[in-house]
């Protein structure tokens, strides 16, 4: 785990967060020989990301804006619940307060031109970092401060309304979207299951393996 000593630092610093996560319960615990790191999972996308995630590291290490960070879900619950984790693994960037999910490629050569084109290792704009924003954000957040905490909690309740209402409104579209997904997937499952006994298939793929000389190249 890159991060979960140095918290201070994760407020005020940019940040890209890549949550792993392991449902093996009995997972044992992989030293690491950089920033104190551990990774408490032997689960398959976690082994895959863990060089390119190490080579994105030490590219920024000594880097005074920008923080790269791994935490463990299973040890952090409640850090991985307050920034909205839903699935594992999980890569986030941006200001801890406002951050984003990204979901381009997570090889390191995309990560670290992702991070180049979004300037994420300059200064932070943000309410704590009012100094590193352009003059028309940085009004928009002294109005904001100049507001009461009742102003506040209601503008809050305000955009939380709009943003329920708007999930409300997509669910239909999403659950069809689910049902034609579900539709397409039996209609090819069922397809392969009929193709494949018309046509031998099995018996095909073992006659060719059983010949050593032949590359046989990937299972179907």
């Amino acid at each position: 785990k890159f991060v979960v000593n140095t918290l201070e630092r994760v407020v005020t610093a940019k940040l890209v967060l890549a949550v792993l996560r392991c449902l093996i319960a009995s997972a044992s615990r992989v030293k690491l020989p950089y920033h104190s790191a551990a990774l408490n999972c032997r689960c398959e996308h976690c082994q895959a990301m863990e060089g390119e995630f190490k080579q994105l590291y030490e590219k920024y290490a000594s880097s005074e804006n920008l923080l790269i960070a791994e935490v463990d879900c299973t040890e952090e619950e409640a850090l991985c619940e307050e920034m909205g984790v839903d699935g594992y693994p999980q890569v986030m960037y941006g200001d801890p307060d406002a951050h984003h999910n990204f979901e381009a490629d997570r090889d390191f050569e995309t990560m670290a031109a992702f991070i180049e084109s979004e300037k994420l290792a300059d200064a932070i704009c943000s309410i704590k970092h009012k100094e590193n924003c352009d003059a028309t954000t940085r009004a928009a957040y002294e109005s904001l401060e100049a507001r009461s905490l009742e102003e506040l909690k209601q503008m809050q309740e305000d955009v939380e309304k709009e943003l329920i209402k708007k999930r409300e409104e997509a669910a239909p579209k999403l659950e069809a979207l689910q049902r034609q997904y579900e539709e397409i997937v039996n209609e090819h499952d069922t397809w392969w299951a009929e193709h494949r006994q018309k046509t031998h298939y099995f018996a095909i793929r073992t006659l060719v393996r059983s010949f050593p000389s032949q590359d046989n190249g990937e299972d179907e």
